[in-house]
């Protein structure tokens, strides 16, 4: 068994997400809400390492109505992370204010389930994924994770409760392939950094799988 290094606890509330700064080490975020995301109030709390890395305590907070169901941080902004919420808001808040919420946008008919930001930071693009199936794309069920490709940031991918991965392009809107190979609802996937066409994906059917796309 791996030792634990550092610990914290957010008192009267459940974990959702949690996400590394890309620009400080020893900032995570972390999205949260009250009576596991059934009722009541959502949180999002930056919590800072100590330089020990042996502490880990929240140095940042800002509440919201509802639950907050994902979290990602900017790729080009130190202070700006996005987070998706139970009240089908995808916003923007600013660490460098106390809980100020730069934007809020509300374009999905049901609960957002997932962020992501661009990992290419040439390119500046969010993107959110809904229980009503949609990454403003088409699934038949609700999309559990959304991510862009490490190396083009025109593709994402998605993986949904009706078993299917799909790959699309954004630019054209359209659907480039679908990968049928899991028997259960596809909970979890993650592009390569290393390898372009290499994505991993995981379902409740047990499963871990590599896919090697065509190019």
């Amino acid at each position: 068994m791996y030792p634990l290094q550092a610990s914290c606890e957010l008192p009267g509330y459940h974990c959702y997400a949690v996400a590394w700064s890309p620009f400080h080490k020893e900032l995570l975020a972390v999205v949260s809400g009250t009576n596991y995301g059934l009722s009541g109030a959502g949180r999002l709390d930056v919590l800072r390492l100590s330089a020990g890395g042996a502490h880990l305590a929240p140095s940042w907070s800002a509440p919201w109505q509802d639950v907050i169901t994902d979290v990602t941080w900017s790729e080009t902004s130190p202070s700006a992370l996005v987070v998706g919420t139970g009240d089908r808001a995808v916003a923007v808040f600013d660490t460098a204010k106390t809980g100020d919420v730069s934007l809020v946008r509300r374009e999905h008919a049901q609960e957002v389930s997932c962020v992501t930001w661009s990992p290419v930071r040439s390119h500046q693009a969010v993107l959110s994924a809904s229980w009503d199936g949609t990454a403003k794309q088409g699934h038949r069920y609700a999309i559990k994770k959304v991510r862009f490709s490490s190396f083009d940031s025109t593709v994402l991918a998605t993986a949904s409760y009706d078993k299917t991965c799909r790959l699309w392009s954004c630019t054209e809107a359209r659907c480039l392939g679908t990968l049928e190979s899991h028997t259960e609802f596809v909970y979890g996937l993650d592009w390569s950094v290393l390898e372009r066409q290499q994505l991993a994906t995981c379902g409740w059917d047990r499963k871990i799988q590599v896919h090697t796309l065509p190019a």
